[in-house]
């Protein structure tokens, strides 16, 4: 695509690369490489879901710079990069001019951001008011790829990490960095090469998008269904972006429990109950968790302090406890009462099969400029 905005051409697709030429760029392993080149594919598709994809590390692993070579790569931009919008409206505005959002150096986004980049990322509209009128709206239907990089986790909310893939990126060694001009010069020797890869791949994802037969499909249903059907052209076995997905959802589900106090206190309250269902009134529940956790959490800011927030508190991350072997349930016909019942786990973790993709295990890890230092 070429940005109106900021006009700079694609490249023309090549014969003769393959997409592990981008490899010696990416600073990541071999799993998380499955999982950025499926982003890849994803943010290639034409109607998405795109999944958003975060690059997270330390100062000094090559954050920024990987994420201007896949914007390079997907929407070439004269402005790469760019810091995250102030307002929904912002973002919004954003996305609409391009069709990658790339945003540097996030330390966190607000709630109210993190449902607008859920509704970029799976499909939605948006209303703001027209400029210089009192009544007249202007309403915006958009579904766009993102990229984000930060150093510590950008949300921990589950409805968002639900559309995520983290890459984690570790930093690089002193002696495997490179300087600007010389990645570029291999980038632009390259880039045309592994472009037509990818084009190749999405020939054969849309030619076999249809016949992909997912069992039990993960969240992103479509996304995993199109990545699964580029395989081949890919060149990776049968199910290595699955295990890969699955490894990395689990991991992002232990991120969200980690993080909120509520499930956290659910846990520790069934654990305590052993194997027995509990049941009462939201006010009842919120009582019996605070002797789960400790008067500090209770006083922040993240503890709910009545009964309805408690109520949509376990609303979001009663997926991810679900995981955990822990299912909620609401009273039907008006009944207030809530029931957390031990059920049997998710299936434990899958094994990635490491024959799926290696990336070259000779080839040496990703070398980058001095910029991410």
């Amino acid at each position: 695509m070429i940005n109106d905005r900021n006009p700079k051409g694609m490249p023309i697709p090549q014969k003769g690369s393959n997409i592990t030429d981008l490899s010696p760029l990416i600073n990541a392993d071999s799993e998380e490489w499955v999982l950025l080149v499926s982003w890849i594919l994803g943010a290639m598709n034409p109607s998405g879901p795109f999944p958003v994809l975060i690059l997270q590390g330390q100062q000094g692993s090559a954050k920024s710079t990987t994420a201007k070579l896949l914007r390079d790569l997907i929407d070439p931009s004269t402005v790469p990069i760019q810091s995250l919008p102030k307002s929904e409206r912002d973002l919004i505005i954003a996305a609409k001019n391009s069709w990658v959002l790339n945003l540097d150096n996030l330390s966190g986004i607000s709630p109210r951001l993190a449902d607008a980049f859920c509704r970029i990322s799976t499909g939605g509209g948006f209303r703001a008011r027209t400029l210089y009128q009192n009544s007249k709206e202007t309403l915006f239907s958009i579904k766009r790829p993102v990229i984000m990089n930060g150093i510590t986790d950008v949300s921990t909310r589950s409805d968002f990490l639900d559309r995520c893939i983290i890459v984690n990126m570790p930093v690089i060694p002193n002696r495997k960095r490179l300087r600007e001009y010389e990645l570029n010069r291999y980038w632009e020797e390259h880039k045309a090469g592994i472009f037509g890869h990818l084009c190749d791949s999405i020939s054969t994802a849309l030619s076999d998008y249809q016949k992909v037969n997912i069992p039990e499909p993960p969240r992103m249903a479509d996304f995993a269904h199109w990545v699964t059907a580029a395989e081949p052209a890919i060149g990776w076995e049968s199910g290595a972006f699955l295990n890969a997905y699955e490894n990395k959802r689990k991991q992002l589900n232990e991120i969200t429990i980690e993080a909120n106090p509520v499930a956290s206190a659910v846990l520790r309250l069934m654990a305590h109950a052993k194997g027995q269902e509990w049941i009462g009134t939201p006010s009842e529940l919120l009582s019996a968790l605070e002797l789960y956790t400790d008067e500090r959490t209770v006083k922040s800011k993240e503890w709910p302090k009545a009964p309805n927030a408690l109520s949509n508190q376990l609303s979001r991350i009663a997926p991810s406890l679900q995981e955990k072997g822990i299912l909620i349930e609401r009273g039907k016909s008006g009944s207030r009462s809530i029931r957390i019942i031990p059920v049997e786990p998710a299936s434990s973790e899958p094994e990635v099969n490491q024959g799926a993709h290696d990336r070259n295990e000779n080839m040496e890890m990703a070398v980058y400029v001095e910029e991410d230092l």
